[in-house]
């Protein structure tokens, strides 16, 4: 009986562990399962959510290294989503140990030294051309001025009283003076058939067609005016003072043709060419017209006959011819300084004989009072002189 009881139980105990083992391996299948599918899930939302700057430390590294992962973004999901071989290729990895910090180039101190000695000597040639070129400037900047005029000028040349010598010590620039007494602005009416082969009047026309080239200048060799136009060179001309009109007035000159308003047989013909070809010859020159002055006529017996208003030589009054400069200058765009009314200077019927010699011409007072004028206009034109201009003779100090 024992030893049935004995089998009995050794058989139920066998069954017993046998269907326990069965249970367990069940319940290990499920479990099993269930991690492999948990375990794909969390890869692939991982995937799903890292960047490049959602990163983790691996906490395996040693030596106080630190190895960052970080997904690739462009990494096909599937490839991820698979064996831990696919998801590591989907990954770069940087470790901090490995990256190599660039060398700063050695300094090579001979080739600086060559550098700066090559950059100091274009320096120096630099300002090696600056200077040349500031001084081929100033010798352009040399004030050029030019008169051309009838004794006005004329008188006094050389003794250091003319007006160019005046004008010249007032502006500073170098002055050349073309003036030859007795000479008109127009051609003389006996002169009907002139032309540029066989020029030979002295008057305006002439030195400007001279000065323009268009004539020899063979025809005024001789005089003083030739040997000052040798001297200067039309291009670097910066003014031009022009002074005509009493001899017009005395030769009887017409004050213009209305029919042909170019003639240079009268004076605003003449004076209009002239001009015109001074334009031509020095583009860059102004020009300035000094007009007839106020004057006082005397008899053969030394009595006053009238002045420059009541005096006619058949054509005009002297004042009339200025009154025609004055006309032509404002056509022309030449400026005018007028010496008849008084503008600039007292030169008028009670103190002529202050002025003038004998009663036309300028003495050495007056013409200090001229070249004032002329210099004044030149000196605001440069902006040297902003004065408005009224010289009273009494008063007057030359330079001052």
């Amino acid at each position: 009986m024992c030893i049935c009881r004995d089998i009995k139980r050794f058989g139920l105990e066998t069954i017993m562990k046998k269907k326990l083992a069965m249970f367990m391996c069940v319940a290990l299948s499920v479990a099993a399962l269930a991690g492999c599918t948990a375990n794909s899930n969390s890869t692939q939302q991982a995937e799903e959510y890292v960047t490049d700057s959602n990163v983790t430390a691996d906490s395996s590294s040693s030596e106080g290294s630190t190895e960052w992962t970080a997904v690739d973004p462009t990494a096909d999901a599937s490839a991820q989503s698979g064996t831990s071989d696919a998801a590591s290729s989907a990954t770069t990895t940087l470790v901090e140990d490995d990256i190599v910090e660039p060398e700063i180039e050695a300094v090579d101190q001979a080739a600086i030294d060559a550098s700066n000695a090559a950059a100091a000597e274009a320096a120096s040639a630099a300002a090696a051309a600056a200077a040349a070129e500031a001084s081929t400037e100033e010798e352009k900047d040399e004030l050029n001025i030019v008169l051309l005029g009838d004794s006005q000028f004329d008188n006094a040349r050389g003794t250091g009283t003319d007006v160019a010598t005046y004008v010249q010590q007032l502006t500073g620039g170098n002055v050349y003076n073309m003036g030859i007494g007795g000479t008109a602005a127009s051609v003389e009416r006996s002169t009907s058939t002139l032309g540029y082969d066989n020029w030979r009047s002295t008057c305006f026309v002439g030195l400007a067609y001279a000065i323009a080239g268009y004539v020899d200048p063979f025809f005024f060799e001789g005089t003083n005016a030739y040997n000052d136009f040798q001297s200067f060179d039309p291009a670097d001309v910066d003014y031009y003072i022009v002074e005509y009109g009493a001899n017009d007035y005395i030769n009887g000159q017409d004050l213009d043709n209305l029919e042909d308003l170019s003639d240079i047989h009268s004076y605003y013909g003449a004076l209009s060419i002239g001009f015109d070809c001074l334009r031509k010859a020095s583009p860059n020159a102004k020009i300035y017209m000094v007009g007839p002055s106020y004057a006082i006529f005397y008899n053969g017996d030394g009595f006053v006959i009238g002045d420059s208003y009541t005096v006619s030589k058949g054509i005009g009054t002297l004042a009339e011819y200025s009154n025609k400069a004055s006309n032509v200058c404002s056509d022309d765009d030449v400026y005018y300084i007028d010496t008849m009314y008084a503008t600039y200077f007292d030169l008028n019927a009670v103190n002529a004989d202050k002025y003038l010699s004998d009663g036309l011409h300028y003495n050495e007072t007056g013409r200090q009072i001229l070249a004032t004028t002329i210099a004044h206009f030149i000196n605001k034109d440069l902006g040297i002189d902003k004065t408005e201009l009224h010289i009273a003779i009494d008063n007057f100090t030359f330079g001052q």
